[in-house]
């Protein structure tokens, strides 16, 4: 009877360590199967998300490139977006933009800024430049910190600078195989029918648009009349204007307000054109593109075609810009 009894409870613990056994089989299996699935799930979710954000961001950065595109036209004279690099991370981009500038039929490589764009927000360097006192020429000049060439230099008419460069008087030095481009600041603001009559448009590449406030040029004037202090001048990036060339059929100044007003520009651009849209409603409220007042000009050639400028009484100051060989 014993040994029944002994017998039995071999076989019901034999029996627990197999019932124990397979449990423990069958946990691994889940444990595994759930760590599959989780895993499974997550990176097709991770990959889904990428994925999703990448789609997004480039959808904005193409965005943004139109817009800088169009924003580049009327604040840097003659300079373009050239192409651009993007290297995808997860969940944002970095780019590298590479610009340059058309002079004569040549084009100059002219700077590179690197950019990190994120669903948040957006991120780009700014242009840098170094400023050199010319002892010979008792002037200051500006040159492009990547390229060493020149930045062009604007002096706006109602602004009393103690002294302003004639930079054309360097064509004679210039050599005749050059293209060359020049800033012209007029002596006081002219229409447009008027600037037609003084510049040749073949050689006009741009035309700089009165837009300053009467604050700031007062603001500027008071900073000429303290003795040894550096006067401000206009570069590109704090000016406005826009093309005026065989590309847009020599466009008058209704050309500059419609893209002010274009639907294409957001956020920060956006709010600058506003802010310029209401300084030229001030003396034009409703903004007759004659009474749209021009206080410069970008123009450029060979040194040959761009002589016709010197001496020329509305031109109150000329800025020498980039140089570079025609062949």
């Amino acid at each position: 009877m014993n040994i029944k009894n002994d017998e039995s409870q071999s076989n019901s613990f034999l029996d627990d360590k197999e019932f124990e056994k397979t449990m423990r089989k069958s946990r691994r299996k889940a444990i595994l199967k759930n760590v599959v699935i989780t895993g499974s799930v997550l990176i097709v979710l991770y990959s889904g998300l990428t994925f999703g954000s990448n789609y997004l961001l480039s959808e904005r950065l193409t965005k943004e490139h139109d817009v800088e595109g169009l924003w580049l036209s009327i604040t840097e004279p003659n300079i373009e977006q050239s192409t651009s690099f993007y290297k995808p991370n997860s969940f944002s981009i970095d780019a590298t933009h590479e610009y340059s500038k058309k002079i004569g039929d040549r084009m100059v490589p002219w700077e590179s800024l690197s950019g990190h764009y994120n669903l948040i927000r957006s991120e780009i360097g700014s242009s840098s430049s170094i400023t050199h006192y010319n002892e010979k020429r008792k002037a200051f000049e500006i040159f492009n910190n990547q390229n060493g060439q020149r930045e062009l230099i604007f002096y706006h008419p109602e602004v009393q600078y103690q002294q302003t460069p004639n930079d054309l008087n360097l064509l004679d030095e210039i050599g005749i195989n050059k293209y060359v481009e020049y800033a012209l600041s007029f002596d006081r603001p002219y229409s447009f029918s008027e600037v037609q009559k003084l510049l040749d448009k073949q050689n006009t590449d741009w035309l700089w648009i009165e837009t300053e406030s009467d604050e700031e040029i007062h603001s500027m004037n008071q900073k000429e009349l303290k003795e040894g202090e550096e006067g401000e001048t206009f570069l590109r990036g704090n000016i406005y204007g826009y093309q005026y060339n065989a590309q847009n059929d020599w466009a008058s100044p209704e050309f500059f307000i419609d893209k002010l007003k274009s639907p294409e520009l957001y956020g920060d651009h956006a709010d600058k054109a506003k802010k310029v849209l209401k300084r030229l409603k001030k003396d034009n409220p409703k903004l007759d593109s004659e009474k749209v007042k021009i206080v410069g000009a970008v123009v450029s050639g060979t040194p040959d075609e761009l002589k016709k400028y010197q001496n020329k009484d509305f031109i109150r100051a000329t800025s020498l810009g980039a140089t570079i060989d025609k062949y």
